[in-house]
């Protein structure tokens, strides 16, 4: 994905694909942690693109743009989210990252 932005045109960064699956009795505890953990982002350069939720909200998905593989480093083990993430593991939620990238869209 190219930078927040308009940055760069040839799409340099880092992308990566969260794709969280959050039974229904903890999703209000979730949604904290997640507004906790995406608070974060810009302190490493981070941009949440899209953040989409199942109709359902049990499926969360997002987006996240990092100028390189460093910064997401950076942002993984940032204390401050190192000091939340355990309320996470006790959540019983099933966490899925991906490092993703554009592909062209097919025309006709």
């Amino acid at each position: 994905m190219s930078a927040p932005g308009g940055g760069d045109p040839d799409g340099a960064g880092f992308t990566v694909l969260m794709v969280a699956r959050v039974p229904a009795p903890v999703r209000e505890a979730f949604d904290r942690y997640e507004a906790q953990a995406l608070a974060l982002l810009s302190d490493h350069g981070g941009c949440l693109e899209r953040r989409l939720a199942g109709r359902d909200g049990g499926l969360k998905v997002h987006v996240v743009w990092f100028p390189d593989g460093a910064a997401f480093d950076a942002y993984r083990g940032d204390s401050r989210r190192a000091a939340i993430t355990p309320d996470l593991r006790t959540l019983v939620v099933d966490v899925e990252i991906h490092e993703v990238r554009d592909l062209p869209v097919p025309t006709s």
